[in-house]
């Protein structure tokens, strides 16, 4: 070491003198040198060390310092001028841990942590670098390609690991050994202080705009408790990769797109919140050192591909084209077949808008709701059977718990109108089917109601206008509470729409007309009345109220009218005299007939006499209408 020092030295003299009193090449017990006329390479291997190179068509110097076959290694050397002094260098006193080096010309020589026997640290390399002349006489040695060593046969250190821990192992810096930050158990690696392996959870509902992430790479969200909303993040720093996972999806996720709250916002590739429902999944961000951008993960943009086209590869009318320009995404199949394994499901379609579908003759289940949007739906059948018709089916049942089978008045199906008015949809009308009394145990029992609805004008609220029910009787009602029409068994009753009994008009099954209240001229004509013949003694009740009663007998025979009030005000009965036999009608209650006493009569014995009454209750009377023939009262 000491000669190649010394060998510094002479060269530096050497360097300061004329550059005129070099003619060389000299011997090797000197500092040989050759001109040329441009710089060498590392080919320019044939030269012993150390050797001169003068560039004299660029005015430089190179020293060989390495003559390895085709890798020489020839170091500029650059004069600054100045007149140079000389450093000497003392060694009596080297020791371990202060062997010198020259740190700079303004510094001169420090201590470096090489020891004197090779114990501890041996450099086997070398230094590069050049001779700079930095000021008059000084020459400053840049990591010169030499060899450092002391001793035939170096040692080298013993790394001890006594007393490591998390983050201060050992490795290589540019100054020396310096901690690194891998753990002493592997659990945490940190790359460049930026990608580090460790997690931690997030269960607060939030929203939590400032989530510290300090070393951390993985955010786990458990939302087992609430929703999660994160907004914003805290200590990340350039280059560090964060992945945001969810654990839990009993609730909902939401990360918050540029909420403005946190010390790091979080940039989404749609550029708006979005919410995970339920569900897992996550998205992976990248940090810039102020703020978070996502690069995976996340909600799946359609619009970022706006078509795939797949093929066989051999037929191009094979193609499958999905296109999601605009707002209508549509979805080609060419010649390409569709082959579905098991039921049809609007969930593995994600959701079916388009009316025609497949071709197919197999039947399918499908569940959830379908809108067909500018288009019919046609439902053929081509069948020679009397009774095989294209159908609609409604099937209803319940859940299971405690059973499946339908209640009285659980709707088996619904049929309904829309019309759009004001900006929405709003209903028109419905036809509902609804269970109408308890189903039986068999298979052939499922008593059940119609119901037809409208909406009156003001409203999008449809009523029951016409329910025909299980036994087949049916009701009409134009305000859809009260009925003006019922048919019950045959019989057809006309009310007047109000609440109660008054003013019915009934029709029976053997095509009686019955009226409960009096009909008058001004307000009932008809072309004959109902005609009742008896040939026995009768008692009058109200539903023979407007007919024309008969009395055809040889011998004497009564009617007996019935006992009346304000209610049947009104009401009018005609008798007709048939027969040989004497006609008496009867009143009740101390009720008059014309003239009579209180419960009187009145008779005849003409034949074909008529006589029409009619009962006047502020009264208590029978007045006389009309009669024809001679009747006697008592």
């Amino acid at each position: 070491m000491i000669k190649r020092i010394l060998l510094l030295v002479s060269m530096m003299c050497f360097l300061w003198a004329p550059a005129q009193a070099w003619n060389g090449p000299w011997d090797v017990d000197e500092l040989p040198y050759t001109k040329q006329t441009s710089a060498p390479t590392v080919n320019d291997d044939s030269y012993i060390v150390p050797y001169l190179w003068v560039d004299e068509t660029n005015d430089k110097m190179y020293l060989l310092i390495d003559n390895t076959a085709g890798a020489a290694v020839w170091q500029e050397v650059i004069y600054t001028g100045g007149s140079p002094s000389f450093v000497t260098v003392d060694l009596t006193d080297v020791t371990d841990g202060n062997f010198p080096y020259m740190q700079s010309a303004a510094a001169g020589f420090g201590d470096s942590p090489l020891s004197t026997d090779g114990t501890d640290v041996t450099n086997t390399g070398g230094y590069n670098g050049t001779f700079v002349n930095t000021g008059q006489g000084d020459y400053e040695l840049y990591a010169m390609d030499q060899d450092v060593e002391s001793g035939d046969s170096p040692a080298f250190a013993t790394t001890d690991l006594t007393n490591v821990t998390d983050n201060n192992i050992p490795k290589m810096g540019a100054s020396g050994f310096e901690d690194s930050n891998l753990s002493d158990d592997g659990t945490t690696v940190t790359v460049g202080s930026q990608l580090q392996l460790s997690t931690t959870t997030l269960t607060v509902a939030g929203p939590t705009d400032n989530l510290d992430v300090s070393g951390v790479n993985v955010v786990k969200i458990d939302t087992s408790s609430n929703n999660v909303t994160l907004g914003g993040l805290t200590g990340g720093v350039e280059g560090q990769t964060l992945v945001v996972v969810i654990t839990d999806a009993t609730n909902n996720t939401t990360l918050e797109d540029q909420e403005g709250t946190g010390n790091q916002d979080i940039y989404l590739e749609s550029g708006a919140d979005e919410t995970k429902t339920a569900s897992y999944g996550g998205w992976i961000l990248e940090c810039d050192g102020s703020n978070w951008y996502q690069t995976g993960g996340g909600a799946f943009d359609a619009t970022a591909q706006d078509a795939l086209t797949w093929s066989d590869g051999a037929n191009a009318s094979n193609l499958w084209t999905f296109s999601v320009t605009g707002t209508n995404p549509t979805m080609t199949f060419g010649d390409a077949a569709i082959a579905i394994a098991g039921a049809l499901t609007a969930t593995s379609f994600g959701g079916i808008t388009e009316a025609n579908l497949l071709d197919k003759s197999a039947s399918e289940t499908v569940s959830g709701s379908w809108e067909f949007s500018n288009g019919n739906v046609d439902i053929s059948r081509a069948n020679d059977g009397d009774t095989t018709d294209p159908h609609v089916k409604f099937k209803r049942s319940r859940d299971g718990d405690p059973t499946s089978n339908v209640a009285d008045g659980d709707y088996l199906g619904d049929l309904r109108f829309f019309g759009y008015g004001s900006s929405v949809y709003q209903t028109g009308a419905r036809i509902i089917a609804v269970v109408d009394g308890t189903p039986g145990a068999t298979e052939t029992d499922m008593p059940t109601e119609l119901l037809i609805q409208t909406s009156s004008d003001g409203s999008s609220s449809p009523a029951s206008r016409l329910v025909i029910s299980a036994s087949g009787s049916s009701t009409f009602s134009p305000d859809g509470t009260n009925a003006v029409m019922s048919v019950t068994d045959g019989t057809v009753t006309f009310a007047d729409g109000n609440a109660g009994t008054t003013g019915t008009l009934t029709v029976d099954a053997s095509g009686n007309l019955s009226y409960n209240k009096s009909v008058t001229a001004t307000s009932f004509t008809a072309s004959h009345m109902a005609v009742s013949t008896k040939t026995d003694s009768y008692v009058v009740t109200s539903s023979d109220f407007g007919k024309s009663l008969r009395m055809n007998s040889a011998d004497d025979k009564n009617f007996t009218l019935p006992s009346v009030g304000a209610t049947e005000d009104g009401a009018r009965l005609t008798f007709i005299k048939q027969g040989a036999g004497k006609m008496t009608i009867t009143a009740v209650d101390t009720d008059y007939i014309d003239d009579s006493s209180a419960t009187g009569t009145i008779y005849t014995t003409t034949s074909y006499a008529t006589i029409t009454i009619e009962y006047v209750h502020g009264m208590t009377r029978w007045v006389l209408i009309s009669a024809n023939g001679t009747f006697t009262t008592t």
